[in-house]
């Protein structure tokens, strides 16, 4: 009998393996995002070597069985070995073993719409860092702030942001990277969020909000007030992006675009945890909704430019018409900016605004203080509100950063890195090594015990009292915590949101137009629990319905 001979350099078995170590080399070091660099290392260097070994093996079915099976062999197992081997940049970190080998798990979670619960779970068990994917680090942490969103040092926004747009598109500012980059395209936005042009809004909040409590005022029986919210936010942003042109609260959604921001964001949730698939999502279904969103822009701004500023509105500023930045904005870059002002605007404030007034209704002390403060402060029959008078309401004021505490908008999408050939950096007492992507989730952040005392109960009171005593039967006061600097909403430093002075103005004109024309109870039978339930992480929260009953105010003398 003769004994098998030993593989020689020029066996394909010892070809595929080598191949397959040198494309995970390939992978480490240079990260390729485009398509067709993929299918090379993919499928074109098994295919060249199974076309030039085809005489190694019994049939062409055995060689393209053996090659490709040792060659992905080969290169997840390279893999795998190395995300979980000390030799890794983020081995020192804690988490679960899943999630070191593969960003693919986060993509499981994305899918449930959970991921701000689940992350949260993470940290209460490993700590404030946590590896949550092969090169992503997510810190819970006030430190991490500072290190990472501050502006000095602050860190570039990390490649997750890809996620945002589809390939061959042009970057909007949420998407854009370069932090000199976004600091150009932001001169042109900062102009339409001044305190001249916030005053031009005011009479917009006024004439939106009018027309919102008229239209509920004609409501009968129960009614989504999350969605007619949702109509407010999407309206009021028309008027303020394009200086008109929706009418959901007149005529309701006609056209079916709030399904299809919701999808939108959902896809961004997913291609977020794996932004190298950006160069194939315009293959996915999922990349209809973005395409969709994006005609629409492209529609609006058509319709704007031909009938020209009738009012410095946000597209005045962001085009620069008025020449005020000298910023040069091509006309394909216009619609991916407007589709973040419409997004950024409508979906994430109608979000907070539904999660506040579900919070009032389970609260129903805090609800009827919050009563007592409007009714002191304005007449039945005002339907003009003192902007200035509002931003002085203390209680209102603390009922709107509570529910921003504990509901962000954005819960889990924050991302920054540190920029590539600029060393490793410390990040709230840890080394997090240069091109790590660091995600800063607020939810958790904001929900943290050492920061906030009670972090998940609903208490305005937190924002205006320096102490407080617990509830235990000896009466003996315990150590109030309320640390400011973990309270992200927002976000921070010189990407924190353009419109947060605009989201405050209107959230509390709305707030207390509805509370001061309305009385509001949950629907009968309805499980308050559902609410919390319903929510989805899908880059920014997504509500369910919030079903309520609304009955005028008998008229205060």
């Amino acid at each position: 009998m003769t004994s098998p001979s030993m593989p020689s350099l020029e066996d394909p078995r010892l070809v595929a393996i080598g191949l397959g170590l040198l494309a995970h080399l390939v992978f480490k070091t240079t990260e390729p995002r485009q398509p067709r660099v993929w299918l090379l290392l993919l499928i074109g260097a098994p295919t060249a070597l199974t076309i030039s070994v085809n005489y190694a093996f019994s049939s062409v079915t055995t060689t393209v069985l053996s090659v490709f099976t040792i060659y992905f062999a080969t290169l997840l197992t390279s893999l795998a070995l190395y995300r979980l081997s000390p030799f890794h940049p983020l081995a020192q970190y804690p988490g679960p073993i899943l999630h070191k080998l593969s960003n693919f798990q986060m993509v499981r979670v994305a899918l449930t719409g959970k991921r701000h619960l689940y992350i949260t779970e993470l940290h209460k068990k490993y700590g404030s860092h946590v590896r949550i994917g092969p090169n992503v680090l997510s810190v819970v942490h006030v430190d991490a702030i500072a290190a990472t969103l501050g502006t000095k040092p602050g860190m570039p926004k990390g490649e997750m942001y890809h996620s945002l747009q589809l390939p061959n598109t042009p970057t909007s500012l949420v998407g854009t990277l370069d932090m000199a980059e976004h600091a150009e395209k932001r001169k042109s936005w900062s102009q339409g969020f001044t305190p001249a042009a916030l005053k031009e809004y005011d009479p917009i909040i006024q004439r939106r909000t009018n027309q919102l409590v008229r239209k509920l005022e004609q409501q009968v029986g129960t009614i989504d007030l999350g969605k007619w919210i949702s109509y407010f936010t999407f309206d009021f942003m028309g008027d303020i992006v394009f200086g008109g042109g929706f009418e959901m609260i007149r005529e309701g959604d006609t056209r079916n675009l709030w399904p299809v921001i919701i999808m939108a964001m959902k896809a961004g949730s997913i291609t977020f945890a794996v932004p190298w698939v950006r160069g194939l999502a315009s293959l996915l279904p999922m990349a209809d909704d973005f395409k969709r969103m994006l005609s629409f822009a492209a529609e609006r701004v058509d319709i704007r430019q031909r009938r020209g500023p009738i009012s410095k509105d946000l597209f005045y500023h962001i085009t620069d018409e008025d020449s005020v930045t000298g910023r040069n904005i091509t006309p394909p870059e216009i619609p991916p900016e407007i589709m973040v002002a419409i997004i950024a605007g409508a979906d994430t404030t109608s979000s907070v605004l539904a999660n506040l007034f579900y919070s009032l209704l389970r609260n129903p002390d805090v609800h009827a203080k919050l009563k007592k403060e409007i009714d002191g402060a304005f007449g039945p029959d005002e339907d003009t509100l003192d902007v200035a008078k509002l931003q002085n309401m203390v209680y209102l004021n603390a009922c709107i950063n509570e529910a921003l505490r504990l509901f962000p908008a954005v819960p889990t999408f924050i991302s920054r890195s540190p920029k590539v050939g600029g060393g490793p950096v410390l990040v709230a007492g840890r080394v997090v090594p240069e091109g790590t992507n660091i995600l800063l989730p607020f939810w958790a952040l904001q929900r943290d015990a050492r920061y906030f005392s009670m972090p998940d109960k609903f208490w305005p009171e937190r924002w205006i009292e320096r102490t407080f005593y617990n509830e235990k039967t000896d009466g003996s006061n315990t150590t109030f915590v309320h640390n400011q600097a973990a309270f992200c909403a927002f976000s921070q430093g010189s990407q924190q949101c353009s419109g947060k002075a605009l989201a405050y103005r209107e959230m509390r004109v709305v707030v207390t137009m509805i509370l001061k024309k309305f009385d509001i109870a949950f629907e009968e039978g309805y499980n308050p629990q559902d609410w919390e339930a319903g929510l989805r992480d899908d880059t920014v929260i997504v509500k369910d319905k919030l079903p309520v009953t609304l009955t005028v105010r008998a008229r205060r003398a």
